[in-house]
């Protein structure tokens, strides 16, 4: 009878104390976070259900493996027992890579960006027990991440219907109004109206002095940069033919470029392209093959398709996964933590690597005389062409050109002994851009190399990726896996249409069509496209037309790739399925047409290909 009294007949069993959930996670990011104090947690419905359980709000902090800030504010914050405490206490601490949950992360910045003025990486926001964003913020120093924990927690306390309310009012007043399609069909000659005000608005922010856009950080912009090469083929235009080159000399001659070891770096931190943020992402070599492969013949520069293949050949040799397939990113920071410290060079390290002429020769055409501007040392890029450099020198044009690919070789070399950090996860959407410009370098140059290469990936895509019903977000040590996004059937499909278009291989060719279907069927309804089927949180947002970001509009690629292969395989049921999906949104394609270049591109295509629709 006491025993009775005192132990209740149906008690609840205490939830299980949280722990950090990510040291084995396959996510490389995600595994460099699981030793933190902070409890991190994998993104899933458990996380909603136990804040509710607990009335504690919900943190997710996004980022990547090559993000320089991800990694400061993990030494300064997240390694930190202090701040682990305070931040275990009032929430419960999710951790995600932005690359596997781009949907999530994409309206993450969308909060973030609205409320706080701008967004990024290390991306944080607090959310009620519900899934409503409250508050959304980017890197912090400690002393400033601690204080907003403890007055977060004591507002929490003292008044959390407030903060309850005014999240759900956000959300609400952010959300956006459905929206109805036009109606309107693709007329003859409305591609070059749209093309016309594309080029208005893209010459409007264009910097016709440095190249590129705006006037602050220069990222690469490629989905802009492609459609408008393409609107320049079609209506030629001097003004905007100028610019291209220019903006293309800019990128491949200066610092966004490693003139070592190849390839292109994610951005630069000023306007004149000199000093880059120092990752290397996977998806912007990948665009960047392509477009310098089309810009070679488009703007009758020879010299961009060397460009395109020596960042191939640097994708194929330093981003290859040994398991199969192109890792993701190389770190900004190498293992010793020092940001650039892969690609920078002290002067004492040059002239003992360097004979005296290499040296010579290198100082001029790649500006390291004197002190370096970058603490870690010089960075290199072209201050003068090889001809500048003989005409200033007094030496052969051809003798620059030797002591430059030697010491290229010498350079290069003495990197093997230091030591870049790899994100080796293989994901499906990126590789699928990169099979794409594959297998335009295929088709342009013939080369097997590339042929090779190209046919391993189609393989891996198509068989270990692709399972005949549904596609994997991405790979890591053999494993495939993860929540796949509406980015992965369009990019997949897209480059395994390119290679059935350079090999002649008509499986191929019916595979892009059966990935392009199962998405369309698995991202659109009746109320349009969404990135992601479902976020666990309460939002359900469709847009009738999706914008180009740093990757072309996945919804404008994988209806391309069914419209070209409806024509290819003379396909009119098909072709009638796919044209009512390209109906006109002209509200957003007229007011913002530089961010919907790929859409206007793909009603450019279907009005070149099929006039009478």
């Amino acid at each position: 009878l006491i025993l009775l009294i005192l132990t209740p007949l149906h008690a609840t069993p205490a939830p299980t104390p949280l722990g950090n959930q990510l040291k084995h996670h396959p996510s490389p990011y995600l595994a460099l976070h699981g030793n933190d104090p902070v409890h991190w947690q994998d993104w899933g419905a458990a996380v909603i259900e136990r804040a509710r359980a607990e009335n504690k709000l919900i943190f997710i902090s996004s980022g990547y493996f090559s993000c320089h800030w991800c990694h400061v504010m993990q030494r300064e914050s997240y390694s930190d027992l202090a701040v682990a405490d305070l931040l275990n206490k009032l929430a419960i601490p999710v951790k995600i890579d932005r690359e596997l949950q781009p949907a999530l992360d994409s309206w993450l910045i969308d909060f973030t960006e609205r409320t706080a003025g701008q967004a990024g990486w290390p991306l944080n926001v607090f959310l009620t027990p519900d899934g409503y964003p409250l508050i959304g913020i980017t890197y912090l120093p400690k002393a400033g991440f601690s204080d907003l924990l403890g007055k977060l927690q004591t507002r929490w306390n003292e008044d959390e219907e407030y903060l309850r309310a005014t999240a759900l009012n956000a959300f609400e007043s952010l959300r956006p109004e459905p929206k109805t399609h036009s109606g309107r069909h693709p007329e003859a000659g409305m591609d070059q109206v749209l093309a016309k005000l594309m080029v208005s608005q893209a010459m409007q922010i264009a910097d016709e002095t440095a190249g590129g856009f705006g006037d602050q950080n220069k990222f690469p912009m490629s989905p802009q940069i492609s459609v408008l090469l393409e609107i320049q083929a079609s209506f030629p235009d001097e003004k905007l033919g100028d610019f291209l080159k220019l903006t293309l000399d800019q990128m491949s001659q200066l610092g966004l470029r490693d003139h070592v070891g190849g390839g292109f770096f994610r951005y630069t931190v000023d306007p004149a392209w000199d000093t880059p943020h120092f990752e290397k992402m996977l998806y912007d070599n990948a665009q960047l093959i392509g477009i310098y492969l089309r810009a070679a013949e488009v703007l009758k520069q020879p010299d961009y398709l060397q460009v395109a293949l020596d960042t191939l050949e640097f994708v194929i040799d330093s981003m290859h996964n040994p398991a199969g397939g192109y890792v993701a990113s190389l770190s900004a920071v190498d293992n010793m933590d020092i940001e650039g410290g892969y690609y920078l060079w002290q002067l004492d390290e040059l002239k003992s690597i360097l004979d005296e002429n290499e040296f010579t020769v290198v100082s001029n055409i790649w500006g390291t005389k004197g002190t370096p501007y970058l603490e870690a040392g010089h960075h290199l890029k072209y201050v003068n062409t090889h001809e500048e450099a003989a005409q200033q020198l007094n030496i052969p044009v051809t003798d620059i050109q030797d002591a430059v690919s030697s010491a290229r070789h010498k350079l290069s070399q003495a990197r093997k002994h230091r030591i870049l950090p790899v994100d080796n996860k293989v994901l499906a959407a990126w590789n699928g851009l990169l099979l794409n410009s594959m297998g335009q370098a295929v088709i342009k140059t013939g080369n097997d190399r590339y042929r090779d290469a190209a046919e391993k990936l189609y393989h891996l895509l198509s068989n270990q990726l692709w399972d005949g019903g549904q596609l994997h977000r991405f790979m890591h040590g053999g494993n495939a896996g993860g929540r796949v996004s509406l980015e992965d059937y369009a990019y997949v499909s897209q480059g395994i249409a390119s290679w059935a278009k350079a090999s002649g291989d008509l499986q191929a060719r019916d595979t892009a069509r059966a990935i392009a279907l199962a998405g369309l069927q698995r991202f659109h309804n009746q109320n349009g496209w969404q990135l992601s089927e479902e976020l666990i949180i309460p939002y359900d947002a469709r847009e009738l037309v999706l914008a180009d970001h740093t990757m072309p509009s996945p919804s404008a690629t994988l209806l391309g790739v069914l419209f070209n292969v409806a024509q290819q395989q003379h396909d009119d049921k098909l072709k009638g399925q796919v044209l009512p999906y390209i109906d006109v949104e002209l509200t957003e394609t007229v007011s913002a047409p530089l961010w919907y270049g790929s859409h206007i591109l793909l009603i450019h295509r279907v009005l070149q290909k099929d006039k009478i629709l």
